[in-house]
C-alpha cells in the first residue's frame, strides 16, 4: 500500500508483561464479541474501556469496523486500519474496503489505498481503476502479468483485458502466448475461448492443435513433419512429448523414424529428447540410462533421473557416471554421497565406498542412516535440545503478536491462532524463530512448534521435531492392528506433524490426513458406522480408521512396511505398478526409483523419523534394514514385458 501512515514503531508492539486478572479479561472479551454479534451496542461500550489493554481488543475493533463498512467515512476506514495495523486483520479488512470502493466505482480512492499480494480479484480491480484514472500505460503493463496465465481468470479482469483489445494491446502473439500456456495446463476450454480471438485462419491452427491433443500420432503427417512454420514445429515438439507423457518408448521410437526429417531447432531437438529421457526414467522402462547419456551438457534434473535410471538397470558404472557430473562430491546432498559410496562398493572401489559410508554415517537422516547400516555402525542422533534462560525469550514472550497468538491457543481457538503465528514469524529471523519455537513447546502446542523450527536452520532438537503426542490413542490403536509404534509415529509426524485440525487441498483430514471416501470404505470393511466428515478431526477415531487401512495395506503388500507406506501416500495402485516386473530390488533402491518426488521423499522420511521415534521412545533401535524388507514381484504386475528392474 502506498499508504505510510500506517507504519508503527517496534516499540508499540510490545505491550506490558503484567495484565490484570487474565480470566476476567478473557470473560470480558467473550461476553463484547457475543454483544457485537447481536448489535448489543450498550454492553459493548461498557466493556471497551476494560480491554483496552486485552491482546484480542483488535478482534473486537475488526468486528466493529467490518459491520459499518458500507457506510463508513474514509477517516473511519482508516482509523480502523491504523487500528488493525500488526494484526493479520488488516489486510482481511483492507480487502473488505477495496471491494466496497470497486463496487461504487470509486476508483480512485481503490488506486490510493491498493497494497500488492492482496489476490487476483484484487489486482484485477487494480489495473483497471489505474486505465479508468488515465494511467493506461501503467494498467496495460499490470494486465498482462494477469493475462499471461495458462488458467481462466478472474471474471473482475475482464474490463481492463477488454480495454487492452480496444486499444490493440492485446495482440495476436499474447493470445498466442496464453494459449500454449493454457495447452500445457491442460485447459482446453480456455483454448477454446481464446481461440475465438483470432483470424480465421489461425482459429484452424488452434483447432489442429486441440486435434494434436487428442490423437498426438497427427504431428508424423508428412505436413507437420516438414513444415518450417515456427507455430506448427511447436506443434511438433507438443506432440512428440504428448506421446512421451504416456509410452515413452513409443515416443523414442517415432522420434528416432522423424528426427532428421523436421525442421526443428536443435534447442527443439534436445528438449524433446530430454523429455523422453525423463519420461522413460518415471514409466520404469529400460533404455532409459541411454537416453539420458545422449543428453548434451546435461542440468540437474537430468543427471538426478539419470542415477534413478541407473539405479533400476543396476548399472553401477553410470551411477557414478552421472554423478561425477554434478559437481564437487563433498558439496553435493547426502543422498548422491551414498549412491556414490554404493556404487562404488558394487564396482570395487572400496576405499571411496567406506570413506563416503563413514563420512555419511555420523549425520541423522535416511542416508545417514543407511550409510551406518552398510558399515555396521550406531545410529548418531545427535540431539542437542534448545535452551534459554527467561531474560533471553522474555521480548518474545511479550510481543504483541505472541500475546495474541498464546490468548488465541487458550482458548482452543486454533484456527485464529495459527493465522496469528504464521503472521508474527514472518517478522523474525532464524535465531528469533528458535526462541519462538521454545516458547511455543513451553505452552504445549507442539504441531505448531515442528512447523516453525521447520522454518530455522536448527534440527537438532529432537523433542520439538519429533514430539510424542497422542500416544495412548495411537498405543490402543496399534495393539488392535498389532502394528509397530515408532512406524505409526513417524507416519502421524510425516502426515499431519500432529495437527489434529490439518486438511490437505486434496481434502484429506486429521492427524493421519484420511479422504472422506478412504475412511468411509474402511468404516464398511470394520462394520462401524461411517464417519462423518467432523469425525475425522477426531484423534481416536482418525486414528483409529487410518492404522486399520495401513493394516490392509500391509496385508496387500506381504507385510512389506516400504510398500504399505508408500501405498498409504501414493495409492496401493500406483505402488503396484512401481513394483519390479521380474525378480527382487533392494528397499533402498526401490525407493530412489519411486517417480513421484512427494512419495519418494515420504517413504523415505517416515522410514528415519520410525528409528528416531525409537529413540524417544528409549528402546532399542530398529536399523532401517530391519524395516525396509527387499521388494518382490507380484503376480498381478508382471504382465508388462518392457519394464524389467534389475537390482
Amino acid at each position: 500500500m502506498q499508504n505510510p501512515i500506517y507504519i508503527l514503531c517496534l516499540s508499540a508492539l510490545i505491550v506490558p508483561l503484567a495484565i490484570a486478572n487474565t480470566d476476567s479479561n478473557r470473560q470480558n472479551f467473550l461476553t463484547a464479541e457475543k454483544a457485537l454479534n447481536r448489535g448489543d451496542q450498550k454492553t459493548w461500550k461498557r466493556l471497551q474501556p476494560k480491554l483496552k489493554h486485552y491482546p484480542l481488543y483488535a478482534d473486537l475493533l475488526f468486528k466493529q469496523a467490518l459491520q459499518k463498512i458500507t457506510k463508513a467515512t474514509t477517516v473511519q476506514v482508516e482509523q480502523a486500519l491504523s487500528d488493525l495495523q500488526n494484526t493479520p486483520l488488516y489486510k482481511t479488512y483492507l480487502k473488505s474496503w477495496l471491494q466496497r470502493l470497486a463496487n461504487q466505482r470509486q476508483w480512485k480512492n481503490y488506486v490510493k489505498y491498493y497494497e500488492v499480494d492482496l489476490g487476483n480479484r484484487y489486482q484485477c480491480h487494480y489495473a483497471d481503476a489505474l486505465y479508468r484514472t488515465g494511467r493506461p500505460e501503467e494498467a496495460f503493463n499490470e494486465a498482462r502479468s494477469l493475462w499471461l496465465v495458462g488458467k481462466s481468470q478472474n471474471s473482475h479482469c475482464d474490463p481492463v483485458f477488454a480495454a487492452m483489445k480496444k486499444y490493440g494491446q492485446l495482440s495476436n502473439a499474447l493470445i498466442w502466448e496464453r494459449i500454449g500456456l493454457a495447452m500445457r495446463k491442460g485447459q482446453v476450454s480456455l483454448v477454446k475461448y481464446l481461440r475465438k480471438s483470432l483470424p480465421q485462419y489461425e482459429q484452424g491452427l488452434v483447432s489442429d492443435w486441440l486435434k494434436i491433443r487428442d490423437k498426438p500420432e497427427r504431428i508424423l503427417e508428412k505436413k507437420y513433419i516438414e513444415s518450417e512454420v515456427p507455430r506448427i514445429q511447436e506443434f511438433v515438439v507438443y506432440g512428440i512429448k504428448r506421446i512421451a507423457l504416456f509410452e515413452a518408448d513409443k515416443a523414442l521410437q517415432e522420434w528416432t523414424k522423424i528426427k532428421s526429417k523436421v525442421r526443428l531447432s536443435e534447442a527443439d531437438k534436445r528438449d524433446i529428447e530430454r523429455y523422453i529421457a525423463l519420461r522413460m526414467t518415471t514409466q520404469r522402462l529400460d533404455g532409459a540410462v541411454d537416453q539420458h547419456r545422449i543428453i548434451p551438457e546435461p542440468d540437474k534434473e537430468i543427471l538426478e533421473w539419470g542415477v534413478r535410471a541407473a539405479i533400476r538397470e543396476a548399472d553401477m558404472k553410470s551411477i557414478t557416471q552421472f554423478i561425477d557430473q554434478m559437481g564437487d562430491i563433498t558439496t553435493l546432498h547426502d543422498r548422491w554421497k551414498f549412491w556414490k559410496a554404493e556404487s562404488a562398493a558394487n564396482t570395487g572401489d572400496h576405499a571411496t565406498a567406506d570413506t563416503l559410508f563413514h563420512t555419511l554415517a555420523v549425520g541423522r537422516g535416511y542416508h545417514n542412516f543407511l550409510a551406518a547400516d552398510k558399515v555396521n555402525l550406531p545410529y548418531r542422533f545427535n540431539h542437542k535440545p534448545l535452551q534459554y534462560e527467561d531474560t533471553e525469550i522474555r521480548h518474545l514472550q511479550n510481543h504483541y503478536n505472541v500475546r495474541r497468538a498464546e490468548e488465541f491457543y487458550a482458548m482452543d481457538r486454533i484456527n485464529e491462532a495459527r493465522r496469528e503465528w504464521y503472521y508474527l514469524i514472518k517478522q523474525f529471523g532464524d535465531e528469533d524463530r528458535q526462541k519462538l519455537t521454545y516458547i511455543q513447546k513451553q505452552w504445549g502446542w507442539h504441531s505448531q512448534a515442528v512447523m516453525t523450527i521447520a522454518t530455522t536452520d536448527y534440527y537438532d532438537d529432537l523433542n520439538i521435531r519429533f514430539p510424542v503426542v497422542f500416544k495412548n490413542e495411537i498405543k490402543a490403536a496399534i495393539t488392535k492392528n498389532n502394528l509397530d509404534i515408532a512406524w505409526i509415529m513417524a507416519l502421524v509426524r510425516q502426515e499431519s506433524a500432529f495437527q489434529r485440525d490439518a486438511r490437505s487441498h486434496a481434502g484429506a483430514r486429521g492427524l493421519m490426513q484420511l479422504m472422506p471416501a478412504t475412511s468411509q470404505y474402511v468404516a464398511k470393511m470394520l462394520g462401524i458406522r461411517k464417519p462423518k466428515l467432523h469425525d475425522l478431526y477426531q484423534p481416536k477415531i482418525n486414528i483409529n480408521l487410518g492404522t486399520a487401512y495401513l493394516k490392509t495395506n500391509l496385508a496387500r503388500f506381504g507385510d512389506n512396511k516400504v510398500l504399505a507406506t508408500a501405498a498409504y501416500n501414493a495409492g496401493p495402485g500406483r505402488v503396484k505398478k512401481w513394483l519390479p516386473a521380474a525378480g527382487t530390488m533392494q528397499a533402498y533402491a526401490w525407493a530412489e526409483t519411486i517417480p513421484f518426488k512427494e512419495t519418494r521423499n515420504y517413504v523415505q522420511r517416515v522410514m528415519s523419523y520410525a528409528a528416531i521415534y525409537d529413540n524417544r521412545f528409549g528402546v532399542d533401535v530398529k536399523r532401517l534394514a530391519q524395516r525396509m524388507r527387499v521388494i518382490r514381484n507380484m503376480a498381478d504386475n508382471s504382465s508388462n514385458p518392457k519394464k524389467k528392474d534389475k537390482i
